[in-house]
């Protein structure tokens, strides 16, 4: 058991204080200033000097934040620590408080378990009919299996999606697989570039191997 410490805060700025107390009008957000350049401008060069200050302060945070440094944050390092005691000092800097019933400490403690260890394989075989297939290469134990013995016959089901996207099934509505084995795709349909056909980017719910097994369940 770790005891751990955790600050966050969102913050958006209308202006900026500067030495000799000088105030400069700034956007509220940084995402939300586009600038004004030409095709030859230097387009980084001309967001920081059109954007003012507000830019200029947000990167300072994200480059001592994200920095490699800091190891990622994972809770209960040091990085997670010197992050946290960065942004304490800049909370306090701005003159603020914190929202908690002790104004005194930034900082809200509770306790984690970091000792909760991935599930282990302790033994697993698969066959297809006399061929023993090789755990690792032919086949995973997802983290989400049981333990017990199967013998069964393999029926195919593709991608096991129920409803998909124009009116994509897996199945057919006389489909039983009482007493079956269901041997399915991972994710689904790919384009001829390996990408979904159904997301932007990355998958759409449908892939979710969740979706998948209560659709076989079905």
């Amino acid at each position: 058991m770790f005891n751990l410490t955790c600050s966050a805060i969102l913050l958006t700025f209308n202006a900026l204080s500067h030495p000799g107390d000088q105030i400069n009008d700034a956007p509220t957000s940084v995402r939300s200033f586009s600038p004004e350049s030409e095709v030859n401008d230097d387009i980084i060069e001309t967001y920081f000097k059109q954007s003012g200050p507000l830019s200029i302060e947000w990167y300072e945070h994200l480059t001592l934040l994200a920095n490699p440094w800091l190891g990622g944050r994972q809770p209960g390092t040091e990085g997670s620590g010197i992050a946290g005691e960065y942004i304490v000092w800049n909370l306090n800097k701005n003159g603020l408080t914190p929202a908690f019933e002790d104004e005194s400490d930034w900082y809200q403690h509770f306790d984690f378990n970091v000792d909760s260890a991935p599930p282990e394989v302790l033994s697993s075989f698969a066959s297809i009919d006399d061929i023993a297939l090789i755990e690792g290469r032919d086949y995973a134990v997802l983290g989400n299996s049981g333990n017990g013995e199967v013998e069964a016959p393999v029926t195919f089901v593709g991608y096991a999606i129920e409803e998909g996207e124009d009116g994509y099934t897996s199945f057919d509505e006389a489909d039983d697989l009482t007493g079956q084995v269901a041997l399915m795709l991972r994710y689904e349909p790919l384009d001829e570039d390996g990408a979904s056909q159904w997301a932007g980017r990355r998958f759409s719910p449908h892939a979710n191997i969740r979706e998948k097994m209560n659709a076989v369940i079905q």
